[in-house]
């Protein structure tokens, strides 16, 4: 993978499987080349400002999106992707004012196989194809794809 891989998650919902997805990448790709917040945000430094900069630097931004993400709401009652101050919402904006692409992940707890096999589906969002990772096979799903 060449350029910067930008995770873009919810910590209520995809952190555990965000955290898992950037150990698996960093494996492979190292360090260097993903931005993960918790990861990436040094004790003391202006993380809004580094998170900009970040995503200024990114090639693809891997967008999780767990069994919540269009319903979340605030609370106020407001659905968090369309409240101004969502983290995810102002990083997707940003990638997409970018023209960054941005890949749908798609998490899960339960899926049918044949959407293993393909490991695929449509996201109507984006128009474009999504990676399904079931929790309970993380290890076989990511292995199966392409670097």
């Amino acid at each position: 993978m060449a350029g910067l891989a930008f995770i873009n998650y919810r910590r209520d919902d995809t952190s555990q499987i965000a955290q898992a997805l950037y150990m698996q990448l960093k494996e492979t790709f190292g360090a260097g080349q993903l931005f993960m917040d918790v990861n990436s945000i040094r004790l003391g430094q202006k993380w809004p400002a580094h998170i900009a900069r970040k995503l200024d630097e990114a090639t693809v931004v891997l967008a999780l999106m767990g069994p919540g993400w269009p319903t979340v709401r605030n609370k106020d009652g407001k659905r968090r992707i369309e409240d101004r101050s969502d983290w995810v919402r102002k990083e997707l904006l940003h990638a997409i004012a970018k023209r960054t692409p941005i890949i749908p992940i798609a998490i899960t707890f339960t899926i049918s196989d044949t959407d293993l096999k393909e490991n695929k589906t449509s996201t109507a969002a984006t128009g474009t194809t999504a990676i399904l990772i079931n929790c309970k096979r993380f290890a076989r799903t990511i292995s199966r794809q392409p670097r």
